[in-house]
């Protein structure tokens, strides 16, 4: 009976002790909710008030192609890369972003049913015959991935390129990946593509250290700078302008006459333009108190129902102006083909025996003559001259001795008006 009352008396003791110790395990297990509860309520609070701070997309130009006279856009030879560095930049200034990702589209191309060229990020979307070997479009390849998840920099990506970073983005630390952007396929001459680039992140976290599941996206093409168009082209061209003659300079239209040669100077055969400008800065006597009158310069309006209307009103608006010989107006003729000895048989004071007809301009605020020109394709070696006759006033001080600069910049246009310019 003694061996029994203590072993009793010990599972009793056993018993209170596993009690006492259920009831303090219990309690430190909820404080420690509690406290875990209280961070989480303070932490989703802090999130809450942060909003989603934002991050930005950029493209910037590196090296390769020629760029044009238009922004963000650069022509590239079939074999030629064009390096840009891809730039995800904070909109915030304190705490960073978490779990980057950068999206770039990368569009096929293809013919539609009327043989126009047309754009899509979906292969689905190009017809089958047009696959394979014959598949055409933009190309990208990672140069340097710096902190992005990129180990393969000859992986060629199309359609789309998606790649992570496990690196952050802090305000006045962006995070950049270099990629090589090219064309594939038969591509014609002159086609133009447009790449865009977005991205976001998942977290974000405070200066505080409090981590915020945002899971930000900013779409491609959405951020300033983040779209680059790149146009197909291995052209090559050159423009000379010469002054051809001396005006009288006593009469009350003096023309100045310019001679303008438009020379495609390119290797590839393949390489052409077909439009053009051709604009000119004069002495205006509106800004110089000499030099070119705005009545004389607006004096007819083009009419391509019939003859050129005589304008009355003076105010620069966007018209389509025609020269009259002897009567105002810039005279532009395309003399391409005319030989010397024919050029030599024109009156340049007064044009009264030239039977072509003066082509079509337009005269801006800022008083630059433009004059279009479209559907004169110029292949590899080949040029087309025109002569511009811009009619001066007799008003140039003495101490001028009638010497004044005129400048020329030629525009040429590869379609979807983009354009490249020298000057």
């Amino acid at each position: 009976m003694g061996t029994k009352k203590r072993i009793g008396k010990l599972l009793k003791m056993f018993m209170q002790f596993v009690l006492v110790f259920s009831m303090l395990f219990s309690a430190m297990e909820w404080n420690g909710f509690s406290v875990y509860a209280e961070n989480q309520e303070r932490a989703n609070a802090a999130c809450d008030t942060i909003g989603r701070p934002g991050v930005k997309v950029s493209l910037k130009k590196v090296s390769g192609g020629v760029e044009t006279s238009q922004i963000m856009t650069s022509l590239i030879g079939k074999k030629e890369e064009l390096i840009v560095d891809v730039v995800m930049d904070a909109e915030f200034d304190k705490g960073e972003a978490l779990g980057l990702s950068l999206q770039m589209n990368l569009p096929y191309l293809y013919y539609g049913e009327s043989k126009e060229i047309l754009y899509t990020t979906n292969i689905e979307d190009v017809p089958y015959d047009q696959r394979g070997d014959q598949l055409m479009g933009i190309q990208a390849r990672v140069v340097d991935g710096q902190d992005f998840d990129v180990s393969d920099t000859t992986k060629l990506y199309k359609g789309s390129m998606q790649i992570t970073s496990a690196a952050s983005v802090k305000a006045s630390a962006p995070q950049t990946v270099r990629v090589a952007l090219s064309f594939y396929g038969p591509v014609p001459e002159n086609a133009a593509v447009s790449i865009e680039v977005g991205g976001g992140y998942k977290k974000y976290v405070t200066e505080d250290s409090v981590s915020c599941e945002i899971n930000y996206v900013i779409g491609p093409g959405k951020s300033e700078n983040s779209t680059y168009t790149l146009i197909n082209s291995n052209l090559t061209w050159e423009s000379v302008t010469e002054q051809v003659g001396e005006p009288v300079m006593w009469d009350k239209y003096n023309y100045m006459t310019y001679k303008v040669t438009m020379k495609n100077t390119s290797v590839d055969e393949d390489s052409y333009f077909d439009s053009f400008d051709l604009n000119f800065t004069v002495p205006s006597f509106s800004e110089k108190s000499y030099g070119v009158l705005d009545q004389d310069i607006m004096a007819w309006i083009y009419n391509e129902n019939g003859d050129p209307i005589k304008n009355n009103d003076l105010e620069i608006t966007d018209k389509s102006y025609v020269g009259v010989p002897s009567q105002g107006g810039v005279l532009v003729y395309d003399v391409t083909g005319k030989t010397e000895e024919e050029l030599k048989k024109w009156d340049l004071d007064t044009y009264s025996n030239v039977s072509d007809e003066s082509l079509v301009y337009h005269y801006t605020n800022n008083r630059i003559i433009n004059i279009p020109v479209k559907n004169k394709r110029i292949n590899k070696e080949e040029e087309r001259v025109y002569y511009v006759a811009i009619p001066f006033a007799n008003n140039f001080p003495e101490s001028l001795n009638y010497t004044f600069n005129t400048k020329t910049y030629p525009t040429i246009y590869f379609g979807q008006d983009f354009h490249g310019q020298k000057h």
